[in-house]
């Protein structure tokens, strides 16, 4: 959805609502009690400049764009590498 700002300033003007419908993927705009299905060229045009709509608050719904197969079970570690996993590491006091 956007919400858009109609006029020269911030303190002149009107705000209005575009939602797109998930249900027919069709864009309405919501001006107060009046709503009416708009062409989504209209909505790319809420660039701003002049009298027409500026973008003010843009809406974003989380969508997964691509599914990843589960992953591998974790390796199992050997008893042999448990034990030495806890012995100190040798350090070399040369540069």
């Amino acid at each position: 959805g956007i919400i858009t700002h109609k006029g020269r300033s911030s303190q002149d003007g009107h705000y209005v609502a575009w939602i797109r419908s998930t249900e027919d993927n069709k864009w309405r705009l919501f001006d107060d009690e009046h709503v009416t299905i708009v062409d989504e060229e209209a909505v790319l045009k809420t660039s701003g400049g002049g009298d027409w709509h500026s973008a003010y608050v843009l809406i974003y719904e989380a969508r997964v764009i691509k599914q990843f197969p589960q992953l591998p079970p974790a390796p199992v570690v050997s008893a042999e590498a448990e034990n030495t996993a806890d012995e100190p590491m040798e350090v070399s006091s040369k540069p």
